[in-house]
């Protein structure tokens, strides 16, 4: 392709210009997918599905948005826009370590949901236009597993799946560092030669 950019921006670029966003919501990684087309005058953001990369949001009469709540806050600042600090999510974050989604210790800075596409508009009156979930765990839509063998045998079957995708023979030689820790051994048991 033409243009410039790492290979997952070309990734990304490639299959928004083929099928818009339900062909990057395909897609499976830890990051944040922002697209701007500035032709529409629209910002397509797509989070990732386990909201691994945070992205925050700010839209009361504009919108912005940022991969950290404090930047936003003062990016709203220096526009003149203070945000208040949210007591009652800091006296949450300090007591329990972490803050319940969506809200952050500013009042109106958001945390965007994970797994979700957003579509702002910054024509004549800047908003959020458009907002779907685009994935979830599939086990939120089963009943919990409560057998124990069950249980075991669904796990070692999605670390085989998982260490053997990351173990092709077309990916080259594959290291293993180990920690000794139990994820590294059940990495290392789950491999097709361990």
């Amino acid at each position: 392709m033409p243009y410039e950019g790492g290979l997952a921006a070309r990734l990304i670029l490639d299959r928004w210009l083929n099928n818009g966003a339900s062909n990057i919501e395909q897609l499976n990684g830890a990051g944040l997918a922002v697209i701007i087309d500035a032709a529409k005058r629209e910002l397509h953001l797509l989070t990732d599905r386990l909201g691994f990369y945070p992205a925050f949001a700010w839209s009361e009469d504009g919108f912005v948005v940022c991969s950290n709540a404090d930047v936003a806050a003062a990016a709203l600042a220096t526009a003149g826009r203070r945000c208040q600090f949210d007591k009652l999510t800091m006296a949450e974050f300090l007591r329990t370590g972490t803050a319940t989604q969506p809200f952050t210790y500013w009042s109106g800075i958001n945390q965007l949901d994970a797994g979700t596409y957003y579509r702002f508009s910054f024509g004549d009156r800047p908003r959020l236009v458009e907002q779907r979930r685009y994935w979830q765990p599939a086990n939120l839509n089963h009943p919990y597993l409560t057998d124990r063998e069950e249980i075991v045998e669904s796990l070692t079957a999605a670390l085989t799946s998982a260490v053997r995708k990351r173990t092709l023979p077309r990916l080259g030689k594959v290291a293993v560092m180990l920690s000794a820790g139990a994820d590294s051994r059940a990495a290392l048991f789950a491999a097709c030669n361990p």
